[in-house]
């Protein structure tokens, strides 16, 4: 990623993604593709997207835990609609605060909003990398700028943008747009 101009990813010998090193990782084409770049590469959840009438959406790990996200401007939309998808996000897009803490992401539209709890606390310098369990069985690794100031078993909020979101098809993997 570092010193490359352009950027081949292959799997099993096949071509997934040609591009630059920011055009793949900005945009897999495939889960394969998201998956494969990035350290801690991206958090990869299959469930099922969902648009309601009043413009909220939403999303349902196959566990049964929620994302959840206010309309944007006023957005409606014509019927609520359900699709299985799988949903990529970068860890460095993720933000996790403690239950208590609220910020402006709580009340501005366009963000998915979860809760977890802290599985495993890595500090890696200037930053921290924080797994959160968020289901049964589905875990999330998203960033604290700094040293994280509580550590395994608090309860956490965990929330990132809608631009930062990457849709796959669940049953092909290609990317949706």
């Amino acid at each position: 990623m570092a010193l490359a101009d352009r950027l081949v990813v292959l799997n099993g010998g096949e071509v997934q993604q040609a591009g630059t090193p920011v055009e793949v990782y900005d945009r897999p084409q495939n889960r394969f593709v998201a998956g494969f770049l990035g350290s801690p590469g991206m958090n990869l959840f299959a469930g099922r997207r969902r648009f309601h009438a009043s413009g909220a959406w939403g999303f349902r790990l196959e566990d049964g835990a929620e994302f959840t996200g206010a309309a944007i401007n006023g957005e409606r939309g014509g019927g609520s609609a359900e699709t299985a998808v799988v949903l990529g996000v970068r860890p460095e897009q993720v933000r996790v605060t403690t239950a208590g803490e609220r910020d402006s992401a709580d009340t501005e539209p366009g963000w998915l909003r979860g809760d977890g709890i802290v599985a495993t606390v890595e500090p890696v310098g200037h930053e921290t990398w924080i797994h959160v369990r968020v289901g049964a069985g589905a875990w999330l690794v998203g960033r604290h700028p700094g040293r994280a100031p509580w550590g395994p078993g608090r309860a956490v909020h965990v929330r990132f943008p809608r631009e930062a979101v990457h849709w796959f098809d669940a049953s092909t993997g290609k990317r949706i747009d």
